[in-house]
């Protein structure tokens, strides 16, 4: 039974952490405490709120607010708070050492960066918002917690706002300005009640007539279909991949595909790549520590390629 009260009752004793500019990562995985990850590195608060019963209500209500299941059986919660574009990653006691269940909910950062504020180079600059504009297929790579939605989300900014707009995530994390847009939220593992799955809801985008297809967060479940789209004429895609460089990226799609069960040789999935993805670009983040200990965090550009550089600098690798 729904029940957007006892939710409600729930978040409140986290709101203090929720509202905070400074936090992009809020742990919860241990009775007391409260971890979080901000602009000058992490914290740890003791808070009597966090308790086994808040710890098992929390992931259960945003569960059955979301129409999904969070159990034994289901032991992964993919989702949102409802309202907001924060993501709640939720793992069941029952498969870890600790007797409690884990929760991570990621949030923006309360300042909002520009495109400007990642990259130092004009040329670069403009190379991005042309990507965004004209319609070019882009991944964004980089390690966790570096802001590639975020980041993705300003480029979205940039798309004209007349055009169509269709995202497929299994959480809502794209902010879409768009008024012309339909927004497909998937079941990543089965215990979304709708059960709609990467296929299905690929199947249904084409019939959406969308200008413009984003799938969020590139993983092994959505790879295939990813590709898919890219290999059938979809343009002005943006995704996310966290992976730790450009050159990267080809292994890690191709290990995706192969844990996703499709096989192919190497020669062909690379052709299947670059068919798919124009450009490559890299973000990452730096931590500065001054005199006093005092952690500052910065995220920047620092590599634009095209699919077919990394593919021929790879090439040459193998020779």
């Amino acid at each position: 039974m729904k029940s957007d009260k006892i939710l409600q009752n729930l978040l409140v004793k986290i709101q203090k952490y929720l509202t905070r500019d400074d936090v992009s990562e809020i742990i919860l995985h241990e009775i007391g405490i409260v971890r979080l990850d901000t602009i000058k590195g992490f914290k740890e608060i003791k808070d009597s709120n966090i308790t086994f019963e808040f710890l098992e209500d929390l992931p259960f209500q945003i569960a059955t607010f979301t129409d999904q299941q969070f159990n034994s059986k289901y032991i992964i919660l993919s989702s949102n708070i409802p309202g907001t574009n924060f993501r709640v990653t939720a793992t069941h006691r029952s498969c870890l050492q600790r007797n409690c269940n884990s929760i991570l909910i990621r949030k923006p950062l309360g300042v909002e960066f520009k495109l400007e504020d990642y990259i130092d180079k004009k040329e670069d600059i403009d190379l991005i918002k042309s990507l965004a504009t004209v319609g070019k297929n882009v991944l964004i790579v980089g390690g966790t917690g570096t802001g590639k939605t975020s980041f993705i989300n300003q480029m979205i900014k940039l798309i004209p706002m007349h055009q169509r707009i269709v995202t497929i995530q299994d959480s809502a994390e794209l902010i879409i300005p768009h008024k012309n847009k339909d927004e497909l939220i998937v079941s990543k593992n089965g215990s979304k009640n709708s059960n709609l799955d990467y296929k299905g809801a690929l199947d249904i985008c084409m019939r959406l007539r969308p200008d413009r297809v984003f799938l969020g967060e590139i993983d092994s479940v959505n790879t295939l279909a990813f590709l898919r789209l890219g290999n059938t004429g979809h343009k002005g895609m943006l995704s996310t991949l966290h992976t730790d460089s450009p050159n990267d990226t080809l292994n890690a799609l191709q290990l995706n595909l192969m844990l996703g069960g499709f096989a192919a040789n190497k020669e062909a999935l690379n052709g299947f790549i670059a068919s798919a993805i124009d450009y490559v670009i890299k973000i990452q983040k730096f931590e500065n520590i001054d005199s006093k200990g005092t952690v500052s965090k910065e995220v920047k550009v620092i590599a634009i390629k095209t699919i077919k550089e990394i593919l021929e600098e790879e090439g040459n690798k193998s020779c």
